[in-house]
């Protein structure tokens, strides 16, 4: 797992995608961006875009544009995974135990395609 500073650092790079990455064969599951796929690499966090493509049957979200919000808590221990219809929340899943590096991430879902919000 890179530091969390190497996590930031590259996802700030993350301004565009030049392919789209299958991260599950899961028939339904989006796929993922180059910058959404480098962060499931570098946090070792596949677990968090299974996570979302897992919610994807659920008929209360938009299949057109999704928030997914992770936050952690101080001692990286617990966290909750948030999705929303643009502002509206409707999934609230709480994590009994995370080792994700970082205080907080966003990612958007947009028609099947899972992205860091620069990569728009």
């Amino acid at each position: 797992m890179k530091t969390p500073y190497e996590i930031i650092k590259n996802m700030e790079n993350a301004t565009g995608t030049e392919r789209y990455h299958m991260y599950s064969a899961m028939p339904g599951y989006p796929v993922a961006t180059d910058g959404a796929y480098c962060l499931a690499k570098d946090a070792e966090c596949f677990w968090l875009l299974d996570l979302i493509g897992r919610y994807q049957s659920n008929k209360k979200l938009d299949r057109d544009f999704q928030v997914w919000e992770l936050e952690v808590n101080q001692e990286h221990e617990t966290g909750v995974l948030r999705g929303y219809n643009d502002t509206e929340q409707v999934i609230e899943h709480e994590l009994e135990y995370t080792d994700f590096p970082l205080d907080k991430v966003t990612l958007w879902l947009m028609d099947g395609v899972i992205l860091l919000p620069s990569e728009y």
